[in-house]
């Protein structure tokens, strides 16, 4: 996944967060740091400037920045995992459509129009690999018959 979508999502959300516990000014930040990002600022460069210059008033501002930056590596962090775990399970659930996808295509190429074009296709790749690893005429011819067969009922 993308680290600019990674990126996106860590400021989006701690935008949230920040707003859900009252850190209002965080929040804006928060805000303001997604806009240019998405603007093309990079990522490290928008993070510096959040980062205080030095103390204010006994130390005030310190704790305000290091909260947006907290919430936002663990954004960040969390994102990178979570969006592993949902990349991989929506591959998975991607190749169990696709292979009943396929299935459906292929048993309604048997039945229609196109059956004779794919018997041929298989016949084709069949007839390759019998005689690559040396398959007998006999057994090859008992195949080939059982292509025929498919999708018969």
């Amino acid at each position: 996944m993308s680290e600019q979508v990674i990126n996106e999502q860590a400021l989006l959300t701690s935008a949230t967060i920040l707003q859900l516990s009252g850190e209002a000014p965080e929040q804006r930040r928060a805000t303001r740091l997604l806009a240019d990002l998405r603007a093309g600022e990079p990522v490290a460069d928008l993070l510096n400037e959040t980062k205080p210059l030095g103390p204010g008033r006994f130390g005030a501002g310190l704790e305000d920045s290091a909260i947006l930056l907290a919430v936002y590596s663990a954004l960040q962090a969390f994102w990178k995992v979570y969006l592993e775990k949902l990349v991989a399970t929506g591959a998975e659930k991607a190749s169990n459509l696709t292979a009943a996808l396929l299935d459906k295509l292929f048993e309604q190429n048997l039945e229609g129009s196109e059956r004779d074009k794919t018997i041929s296709e298989i016949k084709k790749c069949l007839e390759v690999e019998a005689h690559k690893r040396k398959i007998s005429q006999a057994k090859l011819k008992k195949l080939l018959e059982a292509v025929d067969k498919l999708g018969k009922k």
